[in-house]
């Protein structure tokens, strides 16, 4: 995709393609971001926002739909967010377990802050669904969506 601001000011809509869905499965994920979120509200929760871009398929991803997907769907996909709660001794413990995932070895050496920038270029593997959603002006999508991590083979 073209960084220069006339290429992208003169596209048709027409052109811009819908973002890809990435067939269910395991997925190869590298962290491109990691950071805590305060709560906007007494009512709400710390939380931690990880974002994923998928990089390669497992071998439970059906041929077919990887088929389907195409040639150059990395350029497709958006980026994957997945936000978790950090609130209670078990939120933070999946946290750290994540982190370790993403190749933190010495998670107990470092602090949060310093730990969730260290993630960043980690990878792990995801399993990939998709998810729907509606926003707060009522309109429906979906999008893709991490249900959970799975362990790797050493």
């Amino acid at each position: 995709m073209s960084t220069n601001y006339d290429d992208i000011a003169k596209q048709n809509w027409s052109d811009i393609q819908p973002p890809t869905l990435l067939p269910l499965g395991s997925w190869e994920l590298v962290c491109r971001a990691a950071k805590l979120v305060p709560p906007k509200s007494e009512e709400q929760k710390w939380q931690v926002l990880f974002m994923f871009q998928a990089v390669e398929p497992m071998e439970d991803v059906s041929d077919d739909a990887l088929a389907q997907l195409g040639e150059g769907w990395e350029d497709r996909v958006e980026n994957i967010a997945y936000r978790t709660f950090f609130s209670t001794a078990s939120d933070k413990q999946k946290v750290k377990k994540l982190l370790v995932r993403l190749g933190v070895t010495n998670v107990d050496e470092l602090n949060v802050e310093t730990a969730l920038k260290a993630a960043v270029n980690g990878r792990a593997i995801g399993y990939v669904q998709q998810e729907h959603f509606t926003t707060k002006g009522g309109e429906a999508g979906v999008k893709n969506a991490v249900s959970h991590f799975i362990d790797q083979a050493a």
